[in-house]
């Protein structure tokens, strides 16, 4: 699986990401996180910013879908650093 979190306390997975539905053609890139953040600011911290290897950046709603509910690509390079900005 490409995105696990955890409960700092437990060590316990609380959650796992599948990954996205990839279209034809094949072959299909092998997708790794690279980088990730929780955006606090949106919907309770539930929401997770990532991050790929394949240049991929994607949203995760931890409370709606366990695939990505939003995704794009982005230049040509991994991303290896993704932040949030505080709201307001």
């Amino acid at each position: 699986n490409d995105l696990g979190i955890f409960d700092a306390e437990t060590g316990e997975r609380v959650w796992v990401a599948k990954q996205p539905k990839f279209t034809w053609p094949l072959p299909l890139p092998v997708p790794y996180v690279a980088s990730a953040a929780f955006l606090d600011g949106h919907e309770g911290g539930n929401v997770v910013a990532v991050g790929t290897g394949s240049h991929e950046v994607r949203l995760y709603d931890t409370r709606a879908s366990r695939r990505p509910v939003w995704r794009t690509d982005f230049g040509e390079c991994r991303i290896a650093c993704v932040c949030a900005e505080p709201p307001g």
